[in-house]
């Protein structure tokens, strides 16, 4: 998962499967400006092939909300 912020920012990375249920929470505090990329071992989470989806959440200093999407992924074995 590859994204760009443009302020200092939380963010967090959750990913569900396709009953909404939570399968992988991340959150990395206080990131700079700049390019990122998100590699994720699906075999550690030991999910099956489907559909899966993410959420992307960016949080300004004070709490604001910058930034949010939900995108979708299929991951097969």
């Amino acid at each position: 998962i590859e994204y760009s912020i443009t302020k200092k920012a939380t963010i967090g990375i959750n990913i569900y499967d396709i009953t909404g249920r939570s399968v992988y929470d991340m959150t990395a505090n206080n990131q700079e400006p700049g390019n990122y990329k998100l590699s994720l071992d699906f075999s550690t989470l030991n999910l099956t092939s489907g559909i899966y989806f993410y959420k992307f959440l960016a949080v300004g200093g004070v709490g604001n909300k910058l930034f949010s999407e939900t995108k979708r992924m299929i991951y097969i074995k």
